[in-house]
């Protein structure tokens, strides 16, 4: 009998271990699972503490609690953002956690990564969860210039974070302010980026301030199409501040598909906040984005055009172009007509949506001679060109 207890007894205890064993798996479990449930609303971890033999896991909006008994450790890491904790049945978590500044979270910098902005950089982040950055781009000490400052759209994990509107030869103090999804800020960080001097031979070689109201300024830099000597100079566009100060440029002669692009176009602000421009000396369309990088670049021989003076976009977005058709002539069959018509085309796709020719609005045969010996000059109005159209209204 006393056997018999025994055994009953130490089946007992087993019976007892393994149901405690089980609940406290499910208990370890539950509590993953609750914490993998609070960080899909992109919360990160504030503090963990223990009150009343509970375990407490504050979060930027709300908090969990489960049993101190379900923790075997805690391991913060506040520099790189996370919690490890380790559970009673071994099992670990890393929860995603507030840090004190993102330098840890910097992956990379670089200035002037398109190679022909040398004004910009782009700074590379991993984020622990989702949020947003904003960047503040530090004028000089005792400028007037207002500190460069935007927030970013983007909410990824991974963000590439544009800078623009840097100093050129100078070390260059940027702040990046990591914030939740309502904009509130969790950590920032500083950083120095230093820059190269402008070595374009198209840009002024001194700018003077000669009178400048600071306080009936509008907000922001003043483009200027630079254009070289010649017309068929590259163009050299940039940007300069209240302070006269420039603080972008897209130096073309860098860019080895862009090298030639000329005045004739100046840069065009489309609705995306990109650039585009034409290339008359080889008969393109370019389509950029403010770090220098190319979006499009429509070869317009290729399409049966080449290219004038003038380019504008839509309200539907879609582009227009003063041009001239290559397969055109006038009656004598043999000469090409020049600049008289207007293409609309698919900024996304390349296609001709439509094209106006003026032969078919206006009469052609009314143009003046001022100087007959001026027939062999291309810029001379003739039968050939007879409109030289060069803008669009």
């Amino acid at each position: 009998m006393k056997r018999k207890g025994y055994y009953l007894c130490s089946l007992l205890v087993m019976i007892f271990v393994f149901l405690s064993c089980r609940d406290e798996e499910q208990d370890c479990t539950q509590a993953m699972q609750d914490i993998q449930n609070q960080l899909k609303e992109n919360d990160l971890l504030k503090s963990v503490s223990q009150e009343r033999e509970q375990c407490v896991l504050l979060f930027e909006s709300n908090k969990i609690i489960f049993p101190q008994e379900l923790i075997q450790s805690v391991d913060v890491d506040a520099e790189n953002w996370k919690t490890t904790l380790t559970f009673a049945n071994g099992s670990t978590y890393v929860i995603p956690t507030l840090g004190t500044s993102i330098d840890n979270l910097i992956l990379s910098s670089t200035v002037n990564p398109s190679g022909c902005n040398p004004l910009s950089a782009s700074v590379v982040v991993k984020l622990p969860v989702l949020g947003r950055i904003k960047l503040i781009v530090h004028s000089k000490p005792g400028k007037h210039t207002p500190d460069v400052e935007y927030t970013f759209k983007d909410v990824g994990l991974k963000q590439n974070i544009p800078v623009l509107g840097l100093y050129p030869n100078y070390n260059n103090q940027i702040t990046l302010i990591y914030t939740d999804l309502q904009g509130n800020e969790r950590a920032r960080s500083n950083l120095k980026l230093q820059t190269k001097t402008l070595e374009s031979r198209r840009l002024p070689k001194e700018i003077r301030v000669v009178k400048a109201q600071y306080d009936r300024m509008e907000p922001g830099m003043n483009l200027v199409n630079s254009p070289g000597q010649d017309e068929t100079d590259t163009s050299i566009p940039y940007m300069i501040d209240a302070d006269g100060e420039i603080r972008w440029i897209l130096d073309w002669e860098k860019s080895d598909e862009h090298r030639y692009i000329g005045i004739g176009c100046g840069l065009i602000r489309m609705q995306n906040g990109h650039y585009m421009t034409g290339d008359g000396n080889h008969h393109r369309m370019v389509e950029v984005d403010m770090m220098g990088n190319t979006i499009h670049n429509w070869d317009m021989l290729e399409r049966g055009y080449t290219m004038h003076h003038a380019i504008s976009q839509d309200k539907q977005g879609n582009i227009l172009a003063t041009v001239s058709k290559t397969s055109a002539k006038i009656a004598n069959g043999k000469d090409v007509r020049l600049n008289d018509f207007i293409i609309m085309m698919d900024p996304e796709k390349g296609e001709i949506l439509q094209e106006w020719d003026l032969v078919h609005m206006l009469d052609s045969a009314r143009y003046g001679m001022t100087d007959y010996d001026l027939t062999s000059d291309p810029f001379a109005q003739s039968a050939s060109n007879w409109a030289h159209n060069n803008g669009i209204v």
